[in-house]
């Protein structure tokens, strides 16, 4: 007698779309990520997924989106790094959520190898952004704790510091927190993971 055990069994008269709840018979179905699914339900996620699929007027938003997702994840990141006078390294993964959630939610839930890029683009930018807020405190800090002089954050001597001492800022672990970034970033908007097989 053959081994049969590997073999999917057709549906059962019992078995139900896993989206719309209708029966399915033995007929034709589509099994979606390993459930039972009718085939005009397979169609109209298809038809979705491929609608969701970023397209060239899609990038402004999805910028915008990244832009601001990143930019809340550098002031959490700051934030906390001021707080505490400690740098919490794994807070970039959140840098890198948020850039990638804003294009996604911007994009009306598009996905795609552009809106990946962008994503990582954005996040990180975060980086820099939330090292440049992180300075900037200290320094503007520090000039009126030693000088008297109380300078802006986004003052023509902030910035020509941070300029200077910019690659003396990142040390060996924040390549680290960079690779949690941008792979959180990446992964947000990706094209979802759909096994489609006819039956």
């Amino acid at each position: 007698m053959s081994d049969t055990s590997t073999v999917d069994p057709l549906p059962d008269a019992e078995d139900t779309c896993a989206l719309c709840g209708t029966v399915v018979s033995g007929g034709r179905f589509v099994m979606l990520n390993g459930h039972v699914a009718c085939e005009p339900c397979a169609f109209e996620v298809q038809a979705d997924l491929e609608a969701r699929r970023a397209g060239a007027g899609s990038l402004p938003l999805a910028m915008l989106g990244g832009a601001l997702g990143a930019a809340l994840g550098a002031a959490v990141w700051a934030g906390i790094s001021i707080g505490t006078r400690y740098e919490i390294g794994y807070v970039a993964i959140l840098v890198g959520f948020l850039a990638g959630t804003g294009v996604k939610l911007l994009t009306g839930g598009g996905h795609g190898r552009p809106l990946q890029i962008i994503a990582v683009v954005f996040a990180s930018l975060g980086l820099v952004a939330a090292k440049y807020g992180i300075f900037a405190h200290d320094f503007t800090e520090w000039v009126l704790e030693q000088e008297g002089v109380e300078l802006g954050w986004f003052s023509t001597e902030t910035l020509t510091m941070f300029d200077q001492v910019f690659t003396d800022m990142f040390g060996g672990f924040d390549l680290l927190w960079l690779l949690f970034a941008v792979t959180a970033a990446w992964r947000v908007p990706g094209s979802p993971q759909i096994a489609m097989e006819s039956r």
